[in-house]
């Protein structure tokens, strides 16, 4: 059976939505993008299958991109001698992230739901230790 959205009159999901918002406004002002976020709550108090979760996440996060491209695309640095954004920096990475999200989704249909779930937490854990490192 297809996963179906929560039903809106359920308060729990206007609860998960507003905790979504919050959450992701949170983590994109913090830098870390709102991905780490988005799947578990997803997973967790929407019930939404991990697969699912991730593939919502990128359209959640592509919004949120372009709000703080908007934002931050024509400051310059403190001296105002360059752009804020590094445009060399993202031709270089940029390759490679659709890359790296292309190979992702190939190997994400047929890696057993449990380990894409490990894999995530692997993720989530290691972006909070850098976090919590950073700010000591």
């Amino acid at each position: 059976m297809d996963y179906q959205l929560p039903s809106l009159a359920d308060p729990l999901t206007w609860v998960s939505y507003s905790i979504l918002g919050i959450l992701v406004g949170l983590s994109q002002a913090g830098g870390i993008g709102g991905g780490p976020i988005i799947s578990p709550v997803m997973m967790v108090l929407l019930g939404c299958p991990s697969k699912k979760a991730i593939w919502n996440t990128y359209i959640m996060l592509l919004g949120g991109s372009l709000g703080n491209f908007l934002r931050l695309g024509k400051e310059r640095t403190a001296n105002g001698s360059a752009p804020l954004i590094n445009y060399q920096l993202v031709q270089i990475t940029l390759p490679l992230l659709l890359a790296g999200a292309i190979l992702g989704v190939a190997t994400g249909k047929w890696l057993p739901k449990l380990i894409i779930v490990i894999f995530l937490f692997g993720i989530l854990l290691t972006v909070f230790l850098k976090t919590k490192k950073a700010e000591k």
